[in-house]
């Protein structure tokens, strides 16, 4: 392992992956003598702008790039390089209490651009939904719109804007509210609700039945990739990496790692 030794990364964004991010950087650390993987959150957004600042080496993403990243790119010379390293499933969550066990995805485009306002609606109680989506810069949001809400459609202004640590605790003290988190992210305080009738598992990902996963990636720049290759090859191990993504409840990536763009 003489070429990995010394390696330094600073990898910063997604909250989605960063906790899993950095059981793999403890790991590769372990093995890898002399190696520095620092990891730090902050979102998406802030993690493309940071590499494209050059302050990290890896920007930890939870969506599909956009238009405004890439030409902000291609303005500055540097073509960016997307590595997939785990798929994860967003999650309607509510409160244990709450009697409702199921909705469609049309039901969720209702609630969330405020067109249902009441769980009588969706047979619960007579109880006023209070609904909780992420912040602009957030991925777990851009893949939350794009798979529920229809073109065009836009949020309710009356949702309260939370990241996912604040969504759990506050749907574990409201019986009316409800949001989306990374189904890996649950505890017993909140209750997953099925879309469709299908739960967010690890099996009906895996399956393909689930229907709002994200690609959880971390993205370079070309160029670079003789640097972050060591730390990448061991996030993508089946018995590295992998092994660390399964264990934490999420879904392993495919066999070559590429994703959309």
């Amino acid at each position: 392992m003489a070429e990995e030794e010394g390696t330094a990364l600073h990898l910063r964004g997604s909250n989605s992956l960063r906790a899993t991010a950095a059981l793999v950087a403890e790991a590769f650390m372990k093995e890898t003598p002399g190696a520095i993987v620092v990891v730090e959150g902050g979102g998406t957004t802030r993690g493309l702008k940071a590499l494209l600042d050059g302050t990290a080496d890896l920007a930890m993403t939870s969506s599909a790039l956009q238009q405004g990243t890439l030409s902000r790119a291609t303005a500055e010379g540097v073509e960016l390089v997307r590595h997939v390293v785990c798929y994860n499933a967003i999650a309607p969550i509510v409160h244990p209490d709450n009697p409702v066990q199921s909705v469609t995805l049309r039901q969720l485009e209702k609630i969330f651009t405020g067109r249902i306002v009441n769980w009588k609606t969706l047979g619960g109680e007579d109880q006023p939904i209070s609904t909780l989506v992420h912040g602009p810069a957030s991925g777990t949001q851009e893949t939350w719109r794009a798979a529920v809400l229809k073109p065009g459609s836009v949020l309710t202004p009356r949702a309260e804007v939370l990241n996912s640590a604040k969504t759990l605790k506050r749907v574990a003290g409201n019986r009316g509210s409800i949001g989306y988190v990374a189904a890996a992210l649950v505890d017993d305080d909140v209750r997953l609700l099925a879309i469709d009738g299908v739960v967010a598992t690890p099996e009906t990902v895996g399956e393909g039945h689930y229907p709002v996963l994200q690609e959880l990636a971390v993205v370079g720049r070309k160029g670079e990739e003789g640097r972050i290759a060591p730390f990448l090859r061991y996030f993508l191990d089946a018995e590295k990496g992998q092994a660390i993504v399964i264990r934490v409840g999420l879904s392993p990536a495919p066999a070559t790692g590429e994703g959309k763009p």
